[in-house]
């Protein structure tokens, strides 16, 4: 099968390398699926770089996590009823050696969630990293009927199914962006208002959204840059759920004045959540796919052979989720 793989970590074009590898055979409780498209995550790209401080676990390495395509073999235990079931695959290459950026691909049958009808492969692929990562943000929040939440990075892949999630539950929902064409990219998902970090105004933009006494929960794309905002946007007992931190994994932070403000903090992983957790993530990802209400920003689609290139626009700081096109026509070269 014609594989994306690297052996080493370090630049996208001194690394990656496409070749045939093995077709695998799925094994007891794996399902096999033919890759329609790969969906590439910014911790994909960090992996393969080497940006996160951690050595390569196996020689060789498919990556990307996220991805869908159709069933096309079952191992034992397996009902051989979900041969050719149309699927999006969630965490593929978590603690393991290969991902989807390739033809084929066996993993835990769990990690195969149906895709409706309705969805396109591309669609499916955008949602594992994002979708599991936004639901478990918006999960921990208590009843969000006519509460506030204001959603840093809100144009990214992550914070646009925040402003989602957190709209179905009954939110007021503001995002926060660097740029206006990233305001302008959240026009198709129901914000209720959208803010430039930069501007001057920024603190008195959401105050007078929110009210005086402040929104009452923040999501946050980058602690490290952000955390000292937070006095000044949230509520008195109000919470904050980080999922990244990109500007620096060890921030210097004054505690005192977050405690005596009631602040509750928490801080989430999509590839890391409790069973019951994922599987109600699961549930309503599907449910909002299937009635139509969930968007997701695709850019223009790479193919295979070109995983180079996709992996240095994502590192390029692109709006949305970078596909990969596997199987289907039209990708650009």
């Amino acid at each position: 099968m014609l594989s994306a793989f690297y052996t080493r970590q370090g630049d996208a074009r001194d690394v990656l390398r496409v070749d045939e590898l093995n077709l695998p055979t799925p094994a007891r409780g794996e399902v096999r699926v033919k890759v329609f498209a790969s969906g590439i995550n910014p911790a994909d790209v960090k992996r393969r770089a080497g940006a996160i401080a951690r050595p390569m676990v196996f020689p060789i390495v498919i990556p990307h996590s996220d991805g869908a395509g159709v069933i096309d073999a079952v191992g034992a235990g397996v009902s051989p009823a979900r041969e050719g079931e149309r699927v999006w695959l969630w965490n593929a290459q978590w603690c393991r050696a290969f991902g989807t950026a390739a033809e084929f691909i066996a993993l835990p049958s769990a990690h195969a969630v149906p895709l409706p009808p309705s969805a396109s492969f591309e669609v499916g692929a955008a949602l594992g990293v994002p979708g599991m990562t936004a639901h478990r943000c918006i999960s921990v929040l208590n009843d969000l009927r006519n509460r506030s939440v204001l959603v840093f990075g809100a144009s990214g892949a992550v914070g646009r199914l925040c402003v989602q999630f957190a709209k179905s539950r009954g939110a007021m929902v503001a995002g926060v962006v660097r740029t206006p064409s990233g305001k302008a990219s959240l026009s198709d998902v129901g914000a209720d208002g959208c803010f430039i970090a930069s501007d001057p105004g920024f603190v008195q933009a959401v105050t007078c959204f929110a009210g005086s006494r402040g929104v009452d929960h923040i999501v946050d794309v980058d602690f490290a840059a952000n955390v000292g905002l937070y006095l000044g946007l949230l509520a008195r007992h109000g919470s904050v759920v980080v999922f990244g931190s990109a500007s620096g994994m060890r921030p210097a932070v004054d505690v005192l004045p977050l405690q005596k403000h009631g602040v509750t903090l928490h801080f989430v992983s999509g590839a890391e959540q409790p069973r019951h957790c994922r599987d109600q993530a699961i549930q309503h990802i599907n449910q909002m796919l299937a009635a139509r209400r969930l968007s997701v920003r695709l850019p223009v689609a790479y193919r295979l052979q070109d995983i180079a290139g996709a992996h240095e626009r994502v590192e390029a700081g692109a709006a949305g989720k970078v596909i990969l096109d596997i199987a289907l026509p039209g990708a650009a070269g």
